[in-house]
């Protein structure tokens, strides 16, 4: 048995501090933990809704019209999508449009028009409108902004609640982050706006009004055209675009899962050519309980800084009961991306800390660093081609090395084969689950694997979290301290 003394973990999974003594140990000789499931306590969201909502006029924003995608194209996408989505990886949901009427910072600037604003501001504002687009997000690439300019977002057809605002300096520090990170290239200063399930987004620029306005130097080259829907899962083109494989079982049939469901997010990213993506992750606790948002999925959904400053998160994503087919009201969306902390091809683990707190009513996932045992009883919560959420239940099958077929005590991986459910596209960077005395501890993030409708017993494969844990991801956990984000050890 790998797990040693498993009966410590029966005395300390009611504590949230380190367990263990003797000669207990984790993979790599650390002291073996078991930290467990917390809620998310409530903070207030810097920036992230439109205040004052009542006493703001919009401006007029002039319409930067793209028109629609070929037909052809979008049926070949929405094909390729669908192709994606029977395997696991992530699974592609918009397609990078270049604009040029914005392409560079004199374009854009010819395009605006200033007007009054409040509490001596001046306003200006750009509708990017892609006919038949299910989904717009504008790539900003910013050579300069005023100290004090604020950026807002929204759908033309919104309220401002439903606005999301943003400071010149959090603009800029995701650009420092994406430039610290060694990325040189024009992505690192593009800033991706969030998107609001329709053809249309406006970004709108606020700067003081006695402001030089040539000091606002911004251009927008591309935008990314979602060419699938990924909100209202009631709407008959999500049902027809994102549904998941029947043999998929609705996680909100296991009440038990109830706390567990509560940490996971559908992702939601864009790489460098302007195209979105799907994939799963999973909140973590640390062990001081610090409410840090560490969140956790796989290396190959965000392998780089840059993409990870694209991060946007649908939290609570399902059903409203059990088989309902029908959508939880509950749906909750956070912006802002995330700082890459630590990442690996070897476990294939992507370990983030997200810009923004997650929402009332979020779970931080409890986990352990001890090797999981053959034969453990696991589960897994995921997004499915990036469906409401599912469940799995299965065994582990041993360590191996990702895509071998034999196992190997000193594989990376964990083999997984589920005896209820499967995983499929978007089901990547999903936490695996073992209980222990009533409580759950995650063990390793979705990779791949072979597990399909037609073949159930096919293995899939999860990046040990234990070794992750051990060569780096402790360095955040385990402390309150900030670390410097670690390179990519995947090289």
């Amino acid at each position: 048995m790998k797990f040693s003394k498993l009966a410590m973990g029966l005395a300390c999974v009611a504590s949230i501090t380190a367990c263990g003594g003797g000669d207990s140990s984790g993979a790599g000789g650390s002291k073996s933990l078991f930290v467990d499931t917390r809620a998310v306590v409530a903070k207030p969201v810097p920036g992230e809704k439109l205040k004052n909502a009542a006493k703001r006029q919009r401006p007029k924003a002039v319409l930067v019209p793209l028109g629609a995608l070929e037909q052809a194209r979008t049926q070949a996408l929405q094909k390729r999508s669908a192709t994606d989505a029977v395997h696991t990886g992530p699974v592609q949901i918009g397609v990078g449009r270049e604009v040029q009427a914005t392409g560079t910072p004199a374009n854009l600037a010819s395009l605006l028009s200033w007007s009054p604003g409040s509490l001596g501001k001046q306003v200006a504002a750009l509708n990017f409108q892609a006919d038949g687009a299910k989904g717009v997000r504008v790539g900003l690439v910013i050579d300069q902004l005023p100290a004090d300019a604020i950026l807002r977002f929204y759908s033309p057809d919104s309220s401002d609640d439903k606005a999301v605002e943003i400071t010149a300096q959090e603009v800029l520090n995701v650009i420092q982050r994406n430039r610290e990170a060694g990325d040189a290239t024009a992505a690192a200063k593009t800033y991706w706006s969030p998107d609001f399930d329709g053809q249309s987004t406006v970004v709108e620029f606020e700067v003081a009004s006695q402001a030089d306005i040539a000091a606002l130097r911004v251009a927008v080259p591309q935008i990314s055209h979602y060419f699938t829907s990924v909100r209202d899962a009631t709407d008959p083109r999500v049902i027809s675009d994102r549904a998941a494989a029947a043999c998929n079982v609705d996680a909100m049939c296991r009440n038990d899962y109830a706390n567990d469901m509560n940490a996971v997010a559908r992702m939601r990213f864009v790489k460098q050519d302007g195209r979105s993506y799907l994939c799963s992750g999973t909140l973590l606790a640390d062990q001081q309980n610090t409410q840090t948002p560490y969140f956790l999925s796989a290396n190959h959904c965000i392998a780089d800084q840059t993409v990870a400053s694209t991060l946007a998160l649908d939290w609570f994503y399902r059903s409203s009961g059990c088989n309902s087919g029908e959508q939880n009201s509950q749906l909750a969306q956070t912006s802002g991306g995330a700082t890459l902390l630590y990442n690996t091809a070897a476990t294939d683990t992507a370990f983030m800390r997200l810009n923004s707190p997650p929402p009332p009513g979020a779970s931080l996932q409890g986990w352990t660093n001890i090797p999981l045992s053959e034969g453990s009883q696991v589960a897994g919560l995921h997004h499915p081609t990036g469906d409401l959420l599912k469940f799995s239940e299965g065994t582990s099958r041993g360590f191996y090395f990702y895509g071998q077929g034999y196992p190997d005590s000193n594989g990376t991986h964990i083999g997984v084969v589920w005896n209820s459910g499967i995983t499929e596209g978007g089901s990547s960077g999903s936490g695996l689950l073992w209980t222990n005395n009533g409580r759950r501890y995650l063990v390793g993030q979705l990779h791949g694997g072979a597990s399909y409708c037609h073949n159930p017993s096919g293995m899939d494969q999860y990046g040990r979290f234990d070794i992750a844990f051990n060569n780096g991801i402790k360095n955040w956990l385990m402390s309150s301290a900030q670390p410097t984000p670690a390179p990519d050890e995947g090289q």
